[in-house]
């Protein structure tokens, strides 16, 4: 049997899970305390170790902008973007 994220053919993604305001959740435990009774399915992948939270950018047609900083860093951002 394929497992469920191999058998769906484009990338997946998600902001970090938290209220705003609040620390990213790190564990499953840790979301269901934000969310409890909110949440169909819950993939768990164990603790992540990165506190920060992740990096939001918009990229319209002609250009970008970093919405919040977070664990990917924006210089890294910049360089990469503009290369296209």
């Amino acid at each position: 049997m394929m497992p469920l994220l191999q058998a769906y053919p484009r990338p997946i993604t998600t902001t970090s899970v938290n209220p705003a305001g609040e620390v990213p959740a790190r564990s499953a435990g840790e979301i269901l305390s934000y969310f409890a009774g909110q949440i169909s399915l819950i993939l768990d992948y164990g603790e992540l170790c990165s506190v920060l939270p992740s990096t939001v950018v918009r990229i319209s047609s002609d250009s970008f902008s970093i919405e919040r900083s977070g664990a990917v860093p924006d210089e890294f951002i910049q360089t990469q973007l503009t290369r296209l």
